[in-house]
């Protein structure tokens, strides 16, 4: 970036899911040396990584459930599946509550 020389060896990374929306003066030449792009995971990506978000769930979903919503997550990235596995985790922890404050309410 502009004006580093005087301050000594500096690192700067910048990391975004939406180049569209940087500010064209933010890429101009002189402000970030490179840019690298690594494409969103395709199909089998996707369930490696539904994989490593689900490997410790007491139950984890199936493959072929894996499978099949690494094959309709066209367009999400890695943060993207970890928001979607934490959510399913939440709402079954809530059905889980649920269930539990109903049996209580019958034993009362």
């Amino acid at each position: 970036m502009d004006g580093l020389d005087s301050r000594g060896q500096v690192v700067l990374i910048g990391a975004t899911n939406r180049i569209d929306a940087i500010d064209g003066a933010l890429r101009r030449p002189g402000r970030f040396d490179r840019e690298f792009t690594f494409p969103l995971p395709g199909c089998k990506a996707r369930a490696e990584i539904l994989d490593i978000h689900t490997l410790k769930w007491k139950e984890p979903p199936s493959k072929e459930l894996k499978g099949e919503l690494a094959a309709s997550c066209v367009g999400y990235c890695g943060a993207d599946l970890k928001a979607l596995c934490t959510e399913a985790a939440i709402r079954a922890f809530r059905r889980s509550i649920h269930k539990f404050t109903q049996v209580m309410k019958s034993l009362s």
